[in-house]
């Protein structure tokens, strides 16, 4: 486990030991590389973007008050910008390592990659999928039942059945594009081998397999992973219930 004893963990990394400096923002921050953290009394969050260097006249350093706290990467979603992601404590100096190369230099560039659970995008696919036809639904399912009954198991995007299923979920408007990288519970529910999509709506189970979809260029396999752990059949199956019931 990465401990914070006021310390910047970056500058950590390269072997020099950098008090950090509370900033006009209440963030402690690196004089040297900007990094930001958020202290919590057991956590330590490092912000995903860096300050802008303007700290207080009264120069308060994390080392004073700041001992064997946890690392944790910072929210990805709006509103949980400033708190820990206890599903992300930083383990080792690869983790962090990785983890640096995902902050923002500005405040600006990171909420333009925020997810936003108003973005109009949103509220645009939902009208879309109220414009679905029932045959077309039925179709998609249809097509996608005939897939799972066939026993394929790999390679599952080369089938025919399983292309033309995909084919029914761009042509009908199920899959759309938005910000599912930084969609962070949704990744968390979709992780989560006992999420009950039955309780989501229609909207975000479209968000859900487009997600899964839309991420199968930057991780192959995807799509596949979760099509063998039933996760794609029980995202169909609540979209039946949502469009049947």
């Amino acid at each position: 486990m990465f401990y914070f004893h006021g310390y910047c963990p970056e500058c950590q990394l390269q072997g020099k030991d950098v008090p950090m400096v509370l900033n006009e923002d209440d963030f402690y921050e690196c004089p040297q590389c900007r990094l930001q953290v958020v202290v919590s009394p057991a956590v330590a969050t490092i912000l995903r973007w860096r300050g802008k260097g303007q700290f207080r006249r009264e120069e308060q350093l994390a080392t004073e008050t700041c001992t064997d706290l946890a690392l944790a990467e910072g929210g990805k979603e709006e509103g949980h910008e400033l708190q820990p992601d206890t599903e992300n404590l930083l383990q080792d100096k690869l983790s962090l390592e990785w983890f640096l190369h995902e902050i923002s230099d500005k405040k600006e560039a990171f909420e333009a990659h925020l997810f936003h659970a108003k973005d109009p995008v949103l509220e645009a696919q939902r009208q879309r999928l109220a414009t679905i036809k029932p045959e077309q639904w039925q179709l998609l399912f249809e097509t996608f039942e005939l897939f799972s009954n066939a026993g394929i198991r790999f390679n599952i995007r080369k089938a025919p059945a399983f292309r033309i299923f995909e084919q029914y979920l761009k042509q009908f408007g199920v899959l759309f594009d938005f910000k599912w990288q930084a969609w962070h519970q949704g990744w968390l529910n979709i992780r989560n081998i006992r999420f009950p999509y039955s309780k989501a709506s229609l909207l975000e189970l479209s968000m859900y397999i487009s997600a899964i979809f839309l991420s199968e260029p930057y991780d192959e396999g995807t799509v596949e992973f979760y099509f063998n752990n039933k996760t794609l059949e029980k995202i169909l199956k609540a979209m039946e219930e949502r469009v049947k019931g």
